[in-house]
């Protein structure tokens, strides 16, 4: 993760869950590479001690990892007409069926997560609404109540619909 995507507020977040004693047992991977003023960020914060970094891994493992995670963070780059910025983690993501914590909020991305129902959008400037739902996911998971996404919305991004919709414009 490179510099530009800025994930301190979600940090910060973590950060302060974790002091107010709201945040106890959890765990947060980073998978890839990671900007050394970002892992300075994350060492610096309170919950340093639960954080796993683990370096670049093949995709089939990836796919692992999403499966078998509660939260997915998806953070869009701070970058000059970064609304349009679509990445192929978005679909990974979808397809994982796990809750997506994505930012900042007026994004394409955005727009699609928020109509499969499949996570919460968050503002680069405004700490207590990623404070909330990260808390709700963490209390849904410990009593075992997370909402599914919205299966017949997410369907309509996997890889063979949207094949077939380049295929009909074509």
């Amino acid at each position: 993760m490179s510099d530009i995507y800025e994930p301190y507020l979600f940090i910060d977040a973590l950060s302060e869950l974790y002091e107010e004693g709201q945040l106890i047992d959890f765990n947060l991977k980073f998978i890839g590479s990671i900007s050394s003023k970002i892992l300075n960020y994350l060492k610096e914060s309170s919950f340093y001690q639960n954080v796993e970094l683990i370096s670049t891994v093949p995709h089939d493992e990836i796919t692992n990892y999403q499966l078998n995670s509660n939260l997915l963070l998806l953070v869009i780059p701070n970058v000059d007409k970064s609304e349009g910025i679509l990445t192929g983690k978005i679909f990974e993501y979808l397809a994982a069926g796990n809750k997506i914590l994505i930012g900042p909020i007026k994004r394409d991305a955005a727009k699609i997560i928020k109509e499969c129902n499949a996570g919460q959008t968050f503002d680069r400037t405004k700490i207590e609404p990623i404070k909330e739902y990260v808390l709700n996911i963490y209390k849904s998971y410990k009593l075992n109540t997370i909402q599914k996404n919205n299966i017949e919305q997410v369907n309509r991004y996997n890889r063979k619909n949207q094949a077939e919709y380049i295929e009909f414009i074509i």
